[in-house]
């Protein structure tokens, strides 16, 4: 426990000083970046990964392979198409090998960790047969294949490891990461996704009524109209919400995205009589590549390497191992 404390207090610390990058599929992992540390593809070297279990907190060292089946069976659905779960693999390796790079740079213990509160989600091989049941045999073949007909290959952006962001669905455009996450990652820019509307998970509602979101948000003192209790004062030119106004006090879309458990933040808000519905758009955060969009893509007969090209401007894709 008083590990997981200093270690959640270190990140919080690099996150009032640092850029801060996340990156979603149903949670919001956090990444650091820091542009003092060499990502370059020459310097990088990720045959094996120590992970830290977050249950445990024990540290297991495993194969590339075996980390990116983890990982690849925690964060897109095994029915997907190859080139898309391809697609994933790649961009999961990616952002391992970076977190690695910056973990070796600050002396860590381990490369990664299993909490997808800062890195990536991951499951182990039983858990994900558990989950996949009658069809465990097939769906782990078909992400054991996908996986090493990629093996080693790596995303990257002017000689360096890039920072492949992914969530699950955009609200039809993915978002540039210097909208929601500052910074200037110049392959993380808005792409046109519009076939995500498609998803059943695209549109989702939350109603709650004035009361309920009082509490909520720790306004009981508001006695304004209920037409002007909720004020989006800030989006970007897609719609994600960077900060409103409830009840008179301003909150950041991502907290109020976090209070209400909302599926993005991308959403729009209308009120009848003392209900208010907040309509979202998409589910994660909207940055990189849109999971279901690369799935619909390999439908339409992409391979890996369009789709990730698609999401990731001006990257190249090359083994590094």
């Amino acid at each position: 426990m008083k590990k997981t404390i200093l270690i959640s207090l270190i990140l919080s610390i690099f996150m009032l000083v640092l850029p801060l990058l996340s990156l979603k599929t149903e949670e919001e992992p956090e990444v650091l970046v820091d542009t003092k540390v060499d990502y370059s593809a020459e310097k990088t070297e990720a045959q094996t990964f120590k992970v830290l279990i977050k249950e445990s907190e024990k540290v297991e060292e495993v194969s590339a392979e075996d980390y990116i089946f983890s990982v690849v069976a925690a964060e897109i659905p095994a029915s997907y198409e190859s080139e898309a779960i391809k697609a994933q693999a790649v961009a999961a390796y990616s952002f391992a090998v970076r977190r690695k790079a910056y973990n070796n740079s600050q002396n860590k213990e381990y490369d990664i960790s299993s909490d997808p509160k800062t890195d990536q989600c991951y499951i182990n091989r039983d858990a994900a047969r558990g989950k996949w049941g009658d069809k465990a045999d097939e769906y782990e073949t078909k992400i054991r294949n996908a996986i090493k007909e990629v093996s080693g290959i790596a995303a990257l952006y002017k000689g360096e490891v890039a920072l492949t962001l992914y969530h699950a669905v955009s609200s039809g455009k993915t978002e540039a990461s210097s909208e929601i996450f500052g910074g200037n990652a110049e392959y993380l820019v808005s792409k046109d996704s519009v076939w995500d509307k498609l998803s059943p998970d695209y549109l989702s509602t939350v109603k709650k009524s004035v009361n309920e979101l009082k509490n909520l948000f720790s306004v009981e003192d508001y006695n304004g109209k209920t037409a002007n209790f909720i004020n989006l004062t800030e989006k970007t030119k897609n719609g994600t919400v960077k900060t409103a106004t409830v009840g008179g006090k301003e909150f950041s879309g991502e907290k109020i995205r976090e209070i209400l458990s909302l599926r993005s933040r991308n959403f729009s808000v209308k009120v009848s009589g003392d209900d208010i519905t907040f309509t979202v758009y998409g589910y994660g955060h909207g940055v990189g590549m849109s999971q279901n969009g690369a799935n619909y893509l390999a439908k339409q007969g992409y391979d890996y390497e369009k789709i990730l090209k698609h999401y990731y401007d001006g990257i190249t894709l090359k083994k590094i191992i």
